[in-house]
């Protein structure tokens, strides 16, 4: 309510622009909207001056009808204006504010582009909207699971608000009220997820479950055995409010992404111990259960959840199934697959995910057993029976962690004295953050798309991760499969093949074999895409099943 409300009164603070675009000055705003940084930064250059004093008013007149239609996902416009008015003005502040307005509860983000608008409107003399910026970066900077109270930051920001217009700092003292009780339920609820009912607001609004979310987020990670009770009260709050309940699914989704799995596999248990038995989250419960090497009661979940026969409505939990099975080599896999395939014949067995899911996590790094902090030194007594070697690189290890970036004569010391206690050290230190090229970025986030069956957006990711490198084998994989669930199968078989040509892998001659039947139904071509698949691979189940199902397919048309 309170960024709603500080939006509003900023989109209101201008008159509206009323000037009037041409098709190609409206396809040329289009198209910035829709570009990458890179792109964004070229069509910059090619408006030149004499364009900014046409978009730059346009751009603006859309970020504050946005705002006033009640729209959340202002940041490509902002981005388009901060990139604009690249000598500072006040299109560039707006741009910030925008992008703070669409981040919000996103902490460290949302603030710093809140004051960069507020230090923006500030140097373009605008004190009615440098200080809404101020109040909103105030209010976004916020931790929600410590700060609960007005801070003096806020105090001094809504009072030179208030100096600067009266009448808007009355309009928002109700919902800056309103922000401060519901950011207090929130630390009620992180402290006590069971609360009864009568302790919970009497209403929520969409903003207030933004609070919620972002606190559920950051609790999964650093408190999760709450996680799951404080996502069942927010569900509390919505239905009891009549809206429809998302906080599961959020959390469902957050446990995914964060692939943690043995604290997903603790949450989605409680979930269903709670009641939550929707298939989604089945489904996640048993990705995360064969991540952590238990299959076997992976499986057994996934069968009691499938009718006998299956239906329709168990495609997606059997594609579920085969795709596990496929991956954790389970030989019951055929059966099922063979009767995915008579359920929906066109169903590619392993097209729920991008192909990037379809290779093994790389294995889990050794428990450390130790743990140094202000000069303490806390010690697993399961280390007694390891053996004092094992003792000594455990207590190093938690040493050079605590010690962080300035422990690199503390390595090269131990690496010297003693060899093989350095390298057992090394296994146990956290694994460096993986630090990805500008391509690779622009294939995870296609990656997100496709997992989202955006497959339209994750084309277009996709084909500029490839323009940034050509022989990016996983992005065109990616983009075949991407028009593979389009049913744009002579497309999907040129990006396998050009994958192919860059570097031949199994995956690749398995997904060129779908490709290739679902689009011209040649069995000899797909089986020997397949036979390269296993030639390169022989454990691959996926190709060995894709094998037979053509065989069969080949002695059936052979029948008389």
């Amino acid at each position: 309510m309170l960024f709603e409300l500080i939006g509003r009164e900023w989109a209101g603070d201008t008159a509206p622009w009323r000037g009037v675009l041409d098709r190609e000055q409206a396809r040329w705003i289009d198209a910035a909207l829709a570009a990458s940084p890179e792109e964004l930064a070229a069509l910059t250059r090619d408006a030149g001056p004499d364009g900014l004093s046409v978009y730059l008013p346009a751009l603006l007149e859309r970020g504050r009808a946005a705002v006033r239609a009640g729209q959340r996902d202002t940041e490509p416009i902002g981005r388009a204006l901060i990139a604009l008015d690249f000598h500072a003005g006040e299109g560039r502040a707006a741009g910030h504010f925008l992008v703070g307005f669409a981040l919000r509860l996103q902490a460290a983000d949302a603030e710093r582009h809140f004051q960069l608008a507020r230090i923006g409107y500030r140097d373009a003399g605008a004190p009615l909207r440098e200080g809404l910026a101020a109040v909103a970066a105030e209010a976004g900077k916020l931790d929600l699971l410590f700060g609960a109270e007005p801070t003096t930051g806020l105090t001094l920001a809504f009072g030179a608000l208030a100096a600067a217009d009266p009448g808007c700092a009355d309009r928002l003292t109700n919902s800056l009220d309103h922000f401060f009780a519901m950011l207090r339920t929130v630390h009620a609820l992180i402290d006590d997820p069971s609360l009864p009912e009568a302790a919970l607001p009497e209403a929520v609004t969409d903003e207030d479950v933004d609070m919620l979310s972002a606190a559920l987020a950051a609790t999964v990670q650093r408190r999760p055995a709450t996680a799951a009770a404080l996502a069942r009260s927010i569900d509390q709050l919505r239905r009891r409010d009549g809206k429809p309940s998302h906080a599961t699914d959020g959390l469902v989704t957050v446990l995914e992404e964060a692939r943690d799995w043995d604290a997903a596999v603790t949450v989605l248990h409680d979930l269903r111990v709670h009641g939550d038995r929707r298939p989604e989250t089945v489904r996640a419960l048993a990705r995360a259960l064969t991540e952590v090497g238990r299959w076997d009661e992976a499986k057994a979940l996934l069968l009691e959840h499938i009718g006998d026969p299956p239906g329709q409505a168990d495609v997606e939990t059997l594609t579920h199934l085969v795709l596990l099975g496929t991956r954790e080599g389970d030989p019951t896999c055929g059966q099922w697959a063979a009767r995915l395939r008579a359920l929906n014949p066109a169903h590619p067995l392993e097209a729920m995910a991008p192909p990037s899911m379809m290779r093994k996590e790389q294995a889990p790094r050794p428990q450390l057993l130790a743990h140094h902090e202000n000069g303490s030194l806390t010690l697993d007594p399961r280390l007694a029976e390891l053996g004092q070697h094992e003792m000594q690189a455990h207590i190093m290890a938690a040493v050079i962690i605590a010690q962080g970036d300035e422990s690199g004569p503390l390595r090269a010391d131990v690496a010297a004295k003693d060899p093989k206690l350095y390298e057992r050290i090394l296994e146990l230190l956290p694994a460096p953050e993986p630090r990805l090229t500008p391509a690779e970025e622009r294939c995870a986030h296609a990656e997100d798309l496709f997992r989202q069956r955006r497959y339209r957006e994750a084309i277009t990711a996709y084909r500029a991760a490839i323009e940034l490198n050509p022989d990016f084998t996983l992005a065109h994989l990616g983009l075949g499969d991407a028009y593979y669930m389009l049913g744009e199968y002579h497309m999907a078989a040129a990006q396998f093949t050009e994958s192919i040509a860059i570097e031949p892998t199994p995956q690749a001659y398995r997904f060129l074999g779908d490709a290739i039947q679902r689009g011209g139904r040649d069995l000899a071509l797909a089986r020997q895409c397949y036979e390269q698949a296993l030639a390169l691979d022989p454990e691959y189940g996926g190709a060995r099943l894709a094998l037979e199902q053509v065989r069969a397919a080949q002695a059936e048309r052979r029948r008389p």
